[in-house]
């Protein structure tokens, strides 16, 4: 019997609230109908990452959480979790927990930017809280410029984070560890449009709107950006076509603008008493 069906039965016979959709499709093992529960069981068996509880127990108020062994634990320690994460990410994550922090603390209080985006969320900093991080060890890593009629040049550079759009809670923000989130240069290669071989050019400096890449208000600004993807208060912007992600940022600054600014002044104690090594 494959593993997933033994999983499925403890999925059946389990005292948590999968909700009646899973309960019902556990019921039949006869290979017609178990899709929901299948799908439960391959998370459970996921290494490393616990299941969230909106997602182990279809209620976002339940305070018990899945680990991939099968074991449950208090779901109090998801934010532990998420810190340990950072920590084993070395001084990138050190980076990311410096922003988040950051990011928390302009989201919690009575700022502009934390009335904007609880227009569309009330509890804007708890769904902040739940997103996790995964860093892109081969994202993208040079300014792509390509030549036109003289003296036009375009220049796109290495993307800086990703997002699922309108997601919600507990989505993944993936961050490029060559672009302007970690870096404050790349390099350029330009190619024709008219044709010819591309050629390396000098490295350029690159950017979060007018902040420098690898600044803590660039980190800050990256944050808020994809924060306002997983709420649906962006545009999509994928491959920053026609400039959606320039428009993005700026939007994202109009509201946000002057806490990002101040983010430099305001390094956490929760981060200076706990270092990320």
């Amino acid at each position: 019997m494959p593993d997933w069906i033994e999983q499925l039965g403890r999925c059946e016979n389990s005292n948590f609230n999968l909700g009646p959709v899973a309960l019902r499709e556990a019921t039949f093992l006869d290979g017609s109908s178990y899709a929901a529960c299948e799908s439960y069981a391959k998370t459970l068996a996921k290494p490393l990452r616990d299941v969230p509880p909106a997602r182990a127990n279809g209620n976002s108020n339940a305070d018990i959480c899945i680990h991939a062994d099968g074991s449950s634990w208090n779901c109090g320690n998801y934010e532990s979790m998420l810190r340990a994460e950072l920590r084993a990410m070395g001084k990138s994550g050190e980076q990311i927990a410096r922003a988040r922090e950051r990011v928390l603390e302009i989201l919690s209080g009575p700022s502009s930017c934390a009335a904007w985006f609880r227009l569309k969320d009330g509890d804007v900093a708890t769904t902040f809280q739940t997103l996790n991080f995964l860093i892109d060890q081969k994202g993208e890593s040079v300014i792509r410029a390509t030549r036109g009629d003289w003296p036009e040049v375009t220049f796109r550079n290495p993307y800086v984070a990703r997002v699922i759009q309108d997601g919600g809670s507990y989505q993944t923000i993936t961050l490029n560890i060559n672009g302007a989130f970690f870096q404050g240069t790349a390099g350029v290669l330009e190619t024709n449009a008219q044709g010819g071989s591309p050629r390396f050019l000098t490295p350029r400096s690159i950017s979060v709107g007018p902040y420098r890449g690898g600044s803590l208000a660039a980190q800050v600004a990256t944050l808020l950006h994809e924060l306002g993807h997983v709420e649906g208060l962006l545009q999509e912007d994928e491959g920053d076509v026609n400039g959606k992600s320039k428009q993005n940022t700026q939007a994202i600054l109009e509201y946000c603008g002057d806490e990002v600014e101040n983010s430099g002044r305001h390094i956490t104690n929760a981060i200076v008493s706990n270092p990320i090594h």
